[in-house]
């Protein structure tokens, strides 16, 4: 990968990160120079738009772009201020800077680097003497000799703690390795480039890329161990024993996989046995994922991890009696062949991914990630989370609710590597035509699938006159398809599998996805310092669901939703980030009795959701000429409208209802156009309809 990429780091006090734990990889942002990604933006320095001084060049046809700092007899300094989209752990955390130095004009040429943690202190300065850093006394201190001239050199320092030397390696050479003890610092967390000489000679120095990533990567715990107390049979020994189980009122049994980032691999839809293909690991029940059509359909983040078969996130699950809970974790990218160059990865089962050498790794992209382990390597933008609930009503059949949220909270790296995209593509966000490194064309998938061995083998759907209708699946590819819109009826919404043709067989299940509240909402503009959501928007461009005959063995039922897409964290307001939340109901019993339940469907079930989600909630928006605020304390809140320019046109509302927890507006009179409401001290922006 080997665009300039600079770590956005966090500008605010070390209490701002310890709110969030710092406990996964930071990323970074390129330093493309084109129409849609600004190279120096967030930067700041007296000649930065001198191009000079500070010179940004492609270097080749496959985008790989350098800095350039010329300095004549001055200092020329820049300083970077991401407003604090990444958590840096200030004590744990690897570097990676690739330098090159053109020439030398006199002894006093000199090319830094300094990062401060908030914890402690990195220096470095590549000179002709030789190269230096600010050790614990904070004076300089010799490492090794200068830099040679017209050769790019990778840096790469590690620290593990903050009471723990580190160590700096050139072109990860073992044989080339230091110690170093750098000073503690609390200046708040920052990244500095100065360039100095006192010549009447150019000083040239270039930059190729900047890494910065920080450790410790919580899902990178070990070996997998199995659960002795709560492990079904057949399951111990595998991959997939790391189990959480969600156990239903009518017997039915779904389990989470812990080294698998939260994938079900762990069915029982009927008492007695596990209704997946035997020894499922990974990929192979149930799961959720995202693919970025944007930046054509190879960016494909991942739930379980770099293989399919061994896993490699291993998650905090949470469990209750009627809840299993996956933590927010960083999500990465599938593997491919020219993604990955170096350090293998030995995965929890002890299957390793060949080394550097192994021909099926070619890295071909514009990225270098020398010295990095894929790990670090093939982490993408995106945080997830995900639950399994059981909203069983009282003498109903089994009802389990599924939950996931995709986040785009670190800033845009790995995504650029599939920057080349076409102009009219580009998402058509609220505000503005999106960016390269925008996310755009989304296609979230909630997937489950089924052993065809057991006898799953028909689909069920309601026709357009809401009878019956069946497909036998007989052959691989066969499937069935629905189109789901916001009008659709409920008896259109969902598609059931059975091992039978008959409505009143028991044993079937069912994806049921309902217009609520939850998924009319579904991007979210989230507070970056208290994730509370200060906007809601409904980008969905359309929703599926598809039964099919997969492979030999499995059948699947897929829920997919496409949304215009994300706006990147350095886009827009500095303060927000965006992200994507969807939901649906899975239902077991006999397809009869699914039907009963999805049109006995009360939106009531994701209340409390909602309210964990921020305490003010607006929908719909874009509105016609009525909206409806949920929350907490509604009664004693101010609700005010303002325009674009700040004008106060509050006496356009008109209160339709109102309680505690939700108030229901008809606002009358207005242009088709974006407003501000203000709900208390929650100011949201929304947009008006034509008329």
């Amino acid at each position: 990968m080997k665009h300039i990429i600079l770590l956005a780091i966090l500008t605010c006090s070390l209490n701002c990160f310890s709110q969030f734990g710092a406990d996964y990889s930071s990323y970074g942002f390129n330093f493309v120079n084109d129409t849609y990604n600004d190279g120096l933006k967030n930067w700041t320095g007296t000649n930065i738009n001198d191009s000079s001084k500070f010179n940004l060049y492609k270097q080749d046809v496959q985008n790989n772009y350098a800095l350039e700092l010329k300095p004549v007899n001055e200092t020329l300094s820049i300083n970077y201020n991401d407003f604090g989209y990444m958590d840096l752990n200030p004590c744990a955390f690897k570097i990676n800077i690739r330098v090159r130095v053109n020439q030398y004009s006199g002894d006093t040429d000199k090319l830094s680097f300094s990062l401060f943690t908030g914890a402690k202190k990195v220096e470095l300065q590549f000179t002709s003497s030789g190269i230096y850093y600010a050790n614990s006394t904070n004076t300089l201190e010799f490492i090794t000799s200068a830099p040679t001239i017209n050769q790019w050199i990778t840096y790469s320092l590690a620290l593990d703690s903050c009471s723990s030397s580190a160590t700096l390696m050139l072109e990860n050479d073992a044989a080339n390795a230091f110690t170093l003890n750098l000073p503690d610092n609390t200046t708040a967390q920052n990244i500095n480039l100065e360039a100095f000489t006192d010549s009447n000679t150019t000083f040239s120095s270039e930059i190729d890329h900047l890494f910065i990533y920080s450790n410790p990567i919580k899902w990178w715990l070990g070996p997998s161990t199995a659960f002795v107390d709560d492990t079904p049979a057949g399951y111990t020994n595998t991959t997939g024993d790391r189990q959480h189980f969600l156990a239903l009122p009518n017997g039915e049994k779904i389990g989470l996989n812990e080294n698998g980032g939260g994938y079900i691999t762990f069915t029982e839809l009927t008492p007695g046995g596990p209704n997946l293909d035997p020894f499922p690991k990974f990929g192979s029940g149930g799961t959720k994922t995202l693919r970025g059509y944007f930046h054509t359909s190879n960016f494909n983040p991942v739930q379980a991890g770099i293989s399919s078969t061994s896993g490699g996130h291993l998650v905090n699950i949470n469990t209750t009696a009627n809840k299993v809970e996956v933590e927010r974790f960083p999500l990465h990218s599938y593997i491919q062949d020219d993604f990955t160059e170096n350090t293998p990865l030995i995965y929890p089962n002890n299957e390793t991914l060949g080394d550097e050498n192994d021909p099926a790794i070619i890295d071909d992209d514009v990225y270098d990630e020398f010295g990095l382990d894929m790990r670090h390597e093939l982490m993408c933008e995106l945080d997830f989370n995900t639950s399994i609930e059981n909203v069983t009503k009282t003498g109903s059949i089994s009802t389990v609710r599924h939950i996931a949220e995709w986040e785009y909270i670190r800033h845009p790296s790995f995504i650029l590597q599939f920057h080349e995209v076409n102009e009219s593509v580009r998402p058509d966000f609220e505000t503005f035509t999106g960016a390269n490194n925008d996310m755009g064309e989304m296609r979230h998938k909630f997937e489950f699938r089924l052993n065809k061995d057991l006898g799953y083998q028909w689909i069920l759907w309601r026709d357009s006159n809401n009878a019956w209708q069946s497909l036998n699946v007989t052959a691989v590819g066969d499937s069935k398809k629905i189109t789901i819109r916001t009008n659709t009826a409920l008896e259109k919404r969902f598609l059931v599998f059975s091992t039978s043709s008959d409505p009143d067989a028991p044993g079937a299940v069912s994806w049921f996805y309902p217009e609520s509240d939850y998924n009319t909402n579904s991007t979210l503009g989230k507070s970056r310092t208290d994730k509370t959501v200060n906007y809601t928007h409904d980008r969905r461009t359309s929703v599926t669901i598809v039964a099919d005959w997969r492979k030999t063995n499995w059948c699947r039922m897929n829920l997919y939703i496409r949304n215009e897409g994300l706006i990147a964290p350095s886009n827009g307001d500095p303060n927000i980030y965006e992200a994507f939340q969807m939901e649906a109901l899975q239902l077991f019993g006999t397809p009869n009795e699914i039907l009963d339940e999805v049109m006995a469907y009360d939106d009531t079930l994701v209340t409390n959701a909602i309210e964990q989600n921020t305490a003010t909630q607006i929908f719909p928006n874009p509105f016609a000429n009525k909206l409806t605020i949920t929350g907490k304390n509604l009664l004693n809140k101010e609700v005010k409208l303002y325009s674009m320019l700040g004008r106060d046109i509050s006496s356009a509302i008109e209160f339709i209802s109102r309680s505690n927890t939700k108030v229901v507006l008809r606002i009358n009179n207005l242009n088709s156009e974006t407003y501000f409401l203000k709900v208390g001290n929650t100011t949201r922006m929304i947009n008006k309809l034509e008329r």
